[in-house]
Parts: C-alpha cells; structure tokens; sequence
C-alpha cells in the first residue's frame, strides 16, 4: 500500500517521472492482483481520479448500443469468439472524464472439456457476458460534433462450463453527431480485455455503436 500511495503523489506532482510512476503502478497491481482480484481493478480505476481534478463540469449522460464481434487472442476453456452484443450508460462528469457502466454478451459455440480432450463431443451454442465498469477519456473535435475516447475498465465475465473471472480491459474509439443538437451519435468502440485467471484469456472486440445523449 505504500507503494501505491508514492505512485498517487508521484501523479500528483509536476514533472514527476512518468516512467517511474508506470513502473511502480504495473509492479503494484501486479502483486495486488494475485492476492486479490477485484481490490486489483477497483484501485486500477482510481488512477484517472486524479487527473479529473479541477476540470470544469458537464453533466451529460449517454446511451449506446453496439453490435460487432470478438475474437479471441488466447482461448480459456475451449471458448471461441462470435458476434458481439453491448449496452453501456455512460455519464460525464468532467469536461475530459466520463464513468461507464456497461453489459456486453459474445454469442458463441464450445465444447465440453470432457469431450474435446479426447476430440469427441459437439459444438453447443452459449454466450459470454460481462458486466464492465470504469472511466474514459473523452477528446471533443469540431466544436463537439465529434469526439475521441479511450477508456479503463475492470469486468467480470461469466459463460459456459463454468467460466466465471475478474477482467482489467482497454477501450477506444470515436463517435460524430448526427442532428444539430448533438443528442444521436454514430462511432465505433475497440476493446482489449485480458482476464486475471490461470490460463489466462485475451479477447479483442469491434463493435458499431448508436447512442443517445442528454442532459446539459
């Protein structure tokens, strides 16, 4: 805990060495993550606390749906990617800084361990779903119309033959107004989610998404 308390300071300080600062943090999750899972992504999210201070309000919310597909980079369990389906609500609390809380489910098809290790068994079709929850940084363009984003998320995921796993992912993407008063958007969102189990599973998704905003 002291190591991330000089972290948080180090952040706080002007010209702190940002190379330093990464380091310790990535040593310091590291160590929290394999003792406890969810304390690990809680902390991860408060980094970006810090950078929000003393930007001025925004008050908007917004609403996305997307629809895509995930593919996966290292399969846990015998699970494939498919398409892919979320809903997120996302409310901006500073000018650069947002809080999200989403659900996103991959449609896929798996086998039972039992039967695939001795190549028997037939594909059954399930899903994968996630509850995600984290901040994102948002970059506005062309007096607001458009707008740029990345984002830090903690998960968990749960599916078939009994998958269930705190996940840390990585977001980014754009979106453009589509009326004049900036309450329908049209963009697009990338993730990459690496979950904290043994072995390990590594997804990357693309999702086209459609959302609504209101508020100030």
């Amino acid at each position: 805990m002291n190591k991330f308390i000089s972290c948080l300071e180090e952040l706080a300080q002007n010209g702190g060495d940002v190379t330093r600062t990464a380091r310790n943090l990535r040593e310091f999750l590291g160590d929290l993550a394999s003792r406890s899972r969810p304390l690990g992504v809680l902390l991860f999210l408060l980094v970006p606390l810090i950078a929000a201070r003393g930007q001025e309000a925004n008050g908007t919310s917004t609403i996305s749906f997307g629809v895509g597909g995930t593919w996966v980079l290292v399969r846990p369990h015998e699970l494939p990617g498919g398409p892919q389906f979320d809903g997120s609500y996302e409310y901006r609390f500073r000018k650069h800084w947002a809080v999200e809380l989403g659900v996103d489910t991959t449609v896929t098809t798996y086998f039972y361990p039992s039967y695939s290790y001795y190549g028997g068994g037939s594909p059954t079709a399930g899903h994968i779903s996630a509850i995600t929850f984290g901040f994102r940084y948002v970059y506005p363009l062309s007096r607001g119309r458009a707008e740029l984003f990345a984002g830090l998320q903690g998960a968990y995921i749960w599916g078939p033959n009994n998958y269930s796993e705190w996940a840390a992912m990585l977001s980014v993407g754009g979106r453009l107004a589509v009326d004049k008063q900036k309450h329908c958007w049209l963009g697009s969102t990338a993730r990459y989610v690496n979950d904290f189990g043994y072995p390990q599973g590594r997804w990357f998704t693309a999702t086209a998404d459609l959302g609504f905003r209101f508020g100030h």
